[in-house]
């Protein structure tokens, strides 16, 4: 059933590598895509020019017709700016142009675990089988513009995101295991 009174939704995944932008409608209150985007973003000179690109992808929702905007970005955000690692420009919310009122920034590894909290986990490969204990933390880690990483703590009935910087800072390895999985990541990011 299409919640049909629900705004779409506008977000973003910015990386050092690539830019997907997608428009989300609500069905039985989950967000479902609607239209999917990628562009290359070191093409691109600045983020305002990175965001007017997206306004001429042809969305079939103009800022207007949606109810916020959010974009994922890897990297630290401080006073609505982030740092881009890879690129040589910083993403501002002040940037947004007509997406300003309604625009966020979030750290991009705070978006992985908000995911996590979602009924797309339902359709995740699992990797090691097991069964969360509900008084721990549960980490969400990955490979990305850098080996992302955040948490999801434990908070009166439910868990709440935490977002790390961790994942750009340097990965030893130690032992043979370790070095497998540092060729695993190399392999995976090529």
């Amino acid at each position: 059933m299409n919640d049909t009174t629900a705004k779409p939704i506008f977000t973003a995944d910015i990386g050092g590598t690539s830019a997907r932008f997608g428009l989300f409608g609500i069905e039985s209150g989950n967000p479902v895509p609607l239209r999917v985007e990628t562009v290359p973003v070191r093409e691109f000179p600045s983020f305002a020019a990175l965001l007017r690109e997206a306004g001429e992808m042809g969305f079939p929702k103009s800022p207007a017709e949606c109810s916020g905007a959010a974009f994922a970005v890897p990297g630290g955000i401080h006073d609505g700016r982030a740092m881009l690692p890879n690129v040589s420009w910083d993403a501002d919310v002040r940037d947004a142009g007509p997406w300003s009122e309604r625009f966020q920034l979030i750290n991009d590894f705070e978006a992985q675990a908000r995911a996590c909290l979602t009924p797309v986990m339902n359709s995740a490969q699992t990797i090691f089988d097991g069964t969360p204990d509900p008084a721990q933390t549960i980490a969400v880690i990955g490979a990305g513009t850098g080996l992302g990483h955040s948490a999801l703590v434990p908070c009166g009935t439910g868990r709440v995101p935490m977002r790390s910087e961790g994942g750009h800072l340097p990965f030893p390895f130690f032992d043979a295991e370790e070095l497998r999985y540092a060729e695993f990541v190399k392999n995976a990011l090529a």
